[in-house]
């Protein structure tokens, strides 16, 4: 995965101009991604799964359901609302109750 990380890291210097990444919350899954841009530097923004769905419903043409149309329907929400960078804070947060939960099946 970090191999996969680093490609992309290297994809996104190509590109000219304000890179600013807006992501779907996936439980814990999207958190190594989300936590590999912060620490490059990345403007990143966390959207809540319900929220996103609210918004696709209510600006979906029709009811068709593809990757390429959910990563074009979450850059347009990231866009319109002006989606905020996720903090520190919420960074230590997550990483905290990750490491707690793990923690629990050890025991």
């Amino acid at each position: 995965m970090e191999r996969d990380l680093e490609d992309f890291h290297k994809l996104l210097q190509k590109l000219d101009g304000e890179i600013r990444i807006v992501m779907e919350a996936t439980g814990i899954y999207h958190l190594p991604v989300l936590t590999f841009l912060h620490d490059n530097g990345y403007f990143v923004s966390v959207v809540n799964p319900f929220a996103m769905k609210k918004y696709a419903k209510d600006n979906s043409i029709r009811g068709a359901k593809t990757d390429k149309l959910d990563s074009m329907m979450i850059a347009n929400y990231g866009v319109l609302r002006r989606c905020l960078t996720v903090g520190m804070r919420l960074m230590a947060k997550t990483n905290l109750a990750t490491l707690w939960r793990d923690f629990g099946t050890l025991i």
